[in-house]
């Protein structure tokens, strides 16, 4: 959750499970956002594939190529 302080600052406070918690100070609300997106993606969020991709990048750019070109 992102906050504004009466001071102009932006407060992040990040619940992880229900031990942990983290606040931190930053001066933009993208600084906020960032780190926000850094502690999710260290969590697993669904933006991360379970899967790699096994394709080799040829197959990749005939595929664009076929779609796109």
């Amino acid at each position: 959750m992102i906050r504004k302080n009466d001071n102009g600052t932006f407060t992040v406070d990040i619940r992880q499970g229900r031990e942990r918690r983290h606040q931190k100070r930053f001066k933009t609300k993208t600084q906020c956002y960032e780190r926000l997106f850094l502690i999710e993606l260290d969590q697993g969020k669904e933006w991360q594939p379970n899967q790699k991709d096994k394709r080799k990048l040829s197959e990749l750019i005939n595929l664009w190529y076929d779609l796109h070109g």
